[in-house]
Order: structure tokens, then sequence, then C-alpha cells
């Protein structure tokens, strides 16, 4: 997990951007939380995802590299072990390069039993 979070937050972030990774336990939960700055993502394709194989059209324009496995083999892993996976992003009107960028930040909450 921790891997495919950080790969994907690297891979898409902007050079020198800032990635946030934030860990917080609780006596039933351990939640982890990535946010950075990335390609913006259209409202159709928030749920798209996680769906083996796709990429958002600006995440395309930003970076060659990429296959669209990552937040899919993060979402089955997720699910094997009854985590939660939330992922959000709001766009700022940044643009670099005519592409443009906003917040996308990933929620994992893992239940300890």
């Amino acid at each position: 997990m921790p891997y495919i979070l950080l790969d994907n937050a690297v891979k898409y972030s902007l050079t020198c951007g800032e990635i946030t990774v934030t860990l917080v336990e609780d006596s039933s939960n351990v939640c982890i939380t990535v946010h950075s700055l990335g390609p913006r993502l259209e409202t159709s394709e928030l749920s798209l995802l996680c769906t083996v194989g796709f990429r958002g059209k600006y995440a395309k324009e930003h970076s060659e590299i990429g296959t669209g496995q990552g937040l899919a083999l993060l979402k089955t892993i997720c699910d094997s072990h009854a985590a939660t996976l939330d992922i959000s992003s709001v766009s700022y009107g940044t643009t670099v390069g005519g592409i443009p960028y906003g917040s996308f930040t990933v929620d994992i909450s893992i239940p300890k039993n």
C-alpha cells in the first residue's frame, strides 16, 4: 500500500511538489492520508479511478508513464482487508504547461480487527 500511494503521488506531482503523508492510529483503525497537487480530474473521472487501465485525461498529458493499474490494485488490497478507500480531487485553477492541477487526496482507513 505505501509504495502504491507514494509512487502515484510522486508520478503525478509537479517537479518539487509537496506530498503530505499522515498516519493516525486510534483504538479501532489505522488511517493513512496522502495529499498532493496533481493533474485535475474531471467530475466524471473520479468514479473511474480504481478501474484497471483507467487514467484521467490530464494525467495522460502530464506523464506517459503509468498503466492505470496502481489505484485499481490499491482498491483490491483495501477490499481484501476491509479497509475503506476514499479519493477526492479539488480543482484550484492552477495551470502548468497547459495542464490544470488541483488537490488530490487519498484516505485509507484500515480496521485493526
